[in-house]
């Protein structure tokens, strides 16, 4: 599933393709019509990220947006750029075209994905950006003091942190030297305020990491080489060289160093 950091990367390489370029045609698997009397002859002329969602605005002007496109990609919803004239994939749900040739088109083997015209309330009840000041650590402290649960499925609730996932969930964990199963309110402040603090750079260095596999191309990096332990398993630990573990941890996959993230002694 694409994360925060898969999600930056893919806004930014949309912009600068489509940015000010104008709707000429679309194709969509649901609500053909509405959308096409909503973005016709509109250009669009901004993008923003909320939690997973992303929002595309088209009008005339940043100044003068007339309409809302939000996009959730899913479990396995891909966005990709393509000339206009290339078939279509069968699993093909939605497809914008420009008047540049180019089409953004979202393929989904599985059908999941989301999109639906202007901003609803639903954005509003994701938690904080963890890029942005309100992630303070007072607020992530007093959190996990207040959650019986493991570490890992609260640190994946929308609710709670926006936009983290399972990959960079596994990596802030590895880097703050925690196992995915503790106890939320048994780690302590030091352990708190480390992965608080690994969060805060473990998304940036996705950012950056994805940037050098996919330079300007409207692509997702799925194989995510640079992980230190998701999908690592069985491989050497880059810290001890101990053999990654997978797990199931909250009904997700995960990874992690049996030598480095050790439980809590109660």
């Amino acid at each position: 599933m694409p994360e925060l950091p898969d999600l930056e990367v893919l806004k930014n390489n949309i912009l600068k393709k489509f940015r000010g370029a104008e709707v000429t045609a679309i194709q969509a698997r649901r609500n053909q019509a509405e959308l096409e009397k909503a973005l016709l002859k509109t250009k669009l002329v901004g993008i923003t990220r909320r939690g997973k969602y992303l929002v595309l605005a088209f009008g005339d002007t940043v100044t003068d947006i007339k309409q809302e496109l939000i996009l959730h990609l899913m479990l396995h919803g891909r966005l990709t750029s393509t000339n206009s004239g290339t078939a279509a994939k069968g699993t093909q749900v939605l497809a914008i075209t420009f008047d540049n040739k180019e089409d953004l088109r979202l393929d989904d083997r599985t059908f999941w994905s989301k999109f639906w015209l202007g901003v609803d309330g639903h954005l509003d009840k994701l938690g904080v950006e963890p890029d942005s000041d309100d992630f303070t650590f007072d607020y992530f402290y007093q959190k996990l003091q207040k959650s019986r649960g493991q570490i890992k499925p609260l640190l994946m609730k929308q609710e709670f942190i926006a936009g983290l996932g399972n990959a960079y969930t596994d990596e802030a964990l590895f880097k703050a030297k925690i196992r995915p199963d503790e106890k939320a309110n048994k780690l302590s402040e030091a352990q708190a305020k480390s992965l608080w603090q690994a969060i805060k750079e473990v998304l940036p260095w996705g950012i950056s990491e994805i940037e050098k596999a996919v330079g300007d191309q409207v692509l997702e990096d799925e194989d995510r080489k640079f992980m230190n332990v998701y999908r690592k398993e069985n491989q050497p630990c880059p810290v001890c060289q101990t053999k990654i573990v997978q797990t199931r941890v909250g009904g997700r996959d995960t990874f992690y160093c049996p030598k480095c993230q050790k439980l809590n002694e109660d």
